[in-house]
């Protein structure tokens, strides 16, 4: 199944383009998931037959209850989710249309949040609103955002904003306040990949590949690639993968062997390497990709590491 991913992301780095030359370095890929916040409250007041709260006050804290904070990439939108003590989830979801930002102000006449349909019908403002199991179809609801500060990738560091929100059509009101603090968002995780000009082909045409990998912090890699040689014959073409415990402070050796399944069989001589790796940044929950990088290598037999030196 590995091999099977492998193949599938290696085909969309080829569709996007490879670079060719020195190492692979890793790029962000994805927007910050649910952190956890480090201080903050969420006071949620029903009036009478309000369907989310079912009419009642509740109050949540970090110190309290597990509060997790996530905003967008491009700033228009950030989220709460409550564990909380008592065993119930509750969420809330503020935001502006797509691609513009969520600034300090009011916000009125705000309609359901939507990620899947574009923030609901319209493209203004989007309030969200679940709890005890309860959800909404639709929203009619103002806000009021007084500050908010978004770090990498969507990194929740300040927000305070308070909302009232009536759900599908009713004229009882949800009315919250949130306040979040958390610490910067630490760095993003730095990875590259190389891989070695030197390969080992055994007889039966399988071929050993290995190279080095870096990090800046702690990341388990996927370093995957495909292997080409051109000969008489025709091309013969093997996908590899290794997974990597990358340590930062120095390089990490990896070594793969290419998939046995291809029906022609590699020999010794000039080839070529493509190399990438996906991984997930720990702190920030974010995904990580290493672009595929191109080497020229030659095959050799085993136990014959000087006939690469006296080719180059």
């Amino acid at each position: 199944m590995r091999r099977a991913f492998a193949r599938a992301v290696f085909a969309t780095g080829l569709l996007f383009g490879l670079t060719v030359a020195g190492p692979a370095s890793g790029t962000p890929a994805s927007a910050v998931e649910q952190q956890p916040v480090d201080e903050g409250s969420w006071s949620l007041v029903g009036d009478p037959g309000e369907h989310i709260t079912a009419g009642r006050s509740l109050a949540f804290s970090a110190g309290h209850d597990r509060l997790r904070a996530y905003g967008d990439p491009d700033g228009s939108h950030v989220g709460l989710r409550v564990e909380a003590a008592d065993g119930g989830s509750w969420s809330v979801d503020l935001a502006v249309a797509p691609g513009t930002k969520l600034t300090p102000g009011t916000y009125t006449g705000a309609t359901l949040y939507d990620p899947f349909n574009g923030n609901g019908p319209g493209t203004g403002p989007a309030l969200d609103l679940t709890g005890a199991g309860g959800f909404c179809r639709s929203m009619d609801a103002d806000f009021t955002v007084t500050k908010v500060k978004l770090g990498t990738n969507g990194w929740v560091e300040d927000f305070d904003a308070s909302f009232d929100g009536r759900c599908d059509g009713a004229t009882a009101a949800a009315h919250g306040r949130v306040h979040l603090r958390n610490r910067p968002a630490p760095p993003v995780l730095r990875v590259s990949v190389t891989a070695a000009r030197d390969a080992v082909v055994t007889a039966d045409g399988l071929v050993t590949v290995h190279g080095t990998a870096t990090c800046s912090k702690p990341a388990d890699l996927d370093v995957f690639g495909r292997l080409d040689q051109k000969r008489s014959a025709g091309a013969v073409t093997s996908y590899y993968g290794a997974i990597v415990a990358c340590v930062p402070g120095k390089p990490v050796p990896w070594r793969a062997v290419t998939d046995p399944t291809v029906s022609a069989r590699f020999t010794t001589g000039p080839a070529e390497v493509s190399t990438q790796a996906w991984t997930t940044d720990r702190d920030l929950t974010l995904q990580i990709s290493v672009p595929a990088v191109v080497t020229k290598l030659r095959l050799t037999r085993p136990g014959r590491p000087e006939a690469v030196a006296s080719r180059r």
